[in-house]
């Protein structure tokens, strides 16, 4: 589990028993700041990225224990999701200038952006900031395809792990944040007229083939969420297949089970069943 409030990583076992000792990320040689996101590469490693800065925590797992390997810097911002597939780490977030970034990078071993793919998403029209543009990330179990959300707007796409387009559709009852340009060099967020707006808040694989978006709807800036909705895609073409609202918010995912923390409640991790049948 990885806090990003408390800044501390936590392993479990399938039982929820913790193993080993919690790790404090702050007490790294190179500190991370706010944890935003992690991934493992299948092989014994984990990826941690930093939101506050352009850094990624790399530890390894073996007997129980998780110990941390090394710290690298990369040149990028904005950090939101990290992902492992096909000996890559694919992590989204901008460049400087923002205006010109593409959004999903492949990084080598020292953190080096070896290429980059992805344009802006939604309507240049109104979203011109890759800024405001981070998404979510996820690669699929077959390492085959790269899935991305749109964290602020509907859109969804799949790409190859070369980066060649396969697919890209928009979620439907999506309302994004309004975008205003008080000058040419000004932009900002701002609330629709009810306050109410939707923010992707997290991806995982719900069965072979199958893709779950999870889009949380706010009201104005309060912490929380009025409505919590599990979108269910076809990874093959992105067709929409279900839709659930009795799916708490989930934070790892593996063949047989969904992990959940009650954020509001402050519960501890729980493990959910799940099987998905065809509609």
């Amino acid at each position: 589990i990885l806090g990003d409030v408390s800044r501390q990583l936590v392993s479990l076992d399938a039982a929820g028993q913790q193993i080993g000792d919690v790790v404090n990320l702050t007490s790294l040689p190179i500190s991370i700041g706010e944890p935003i996101a992690m991934s493992f590469d299948g092989r014994g490693g984990l990826y941690i990225a930093d939101k506050l800065s352009p850094r990624i925590a790399h530890f390894i797992i073996s007997d129980h224990s998780v110990k941390h390997s090394s710290t690298f810097t990369t040149s990028l911002f904005g950090m939101l999701s990290i992902c492992n597939a096909a000996g890559g780490t694919y992590v989204s977030g901008f460049t400087d200038p923002a205006d010109k970034s593409e959004l999903v990078h492949v990084l080598g071993p020292d953190g080096v952006i070896e290429r980059s793919f992805v344009d802006q998403l939604g309507n240049p029209s109104e979203f011109g900031s890759a800024a405001y543009n981070t998404m979510q990330l996820l690669c699929s179990r077959d390492g085959r395809r790269i899935i991305n959300a749109s964290r602020f707007f509907p859109d969804v796409q799949a790409h190859k792990m070369s980066g060649e387009l396969l697919w890209s559709t928009r979620l439907p009852s999506f309302k994004s944040l309004v975008l205003e340009h008080p000058d040419e060099r000004t932009m900002r967020a701002a609330f629709p007229r009810d306050s109410l707006w939707d923010q992707t808040v997290a991806m995982f694989t719900a069965a072979p083939g199958v893709v779950a978006v999870q889009i949380g709807r706010r009201h104005g800036s309060v912490r929380g969420f009025v409505r919590l909705q599990t979108m269910l895609l076809s990874e093959s073409d992105g067709k929409l297949l279900g839709v659930q609202e009795d799916v708490p918010l989930i934070v790892g995912a593996t063949a047989s089970k969904l992990y959940a923390v009650d954020f509001a409640r402050r519960l501890a991790l729980s493990a959910i069943p799940f099987s998905y049948h065809k509609p």
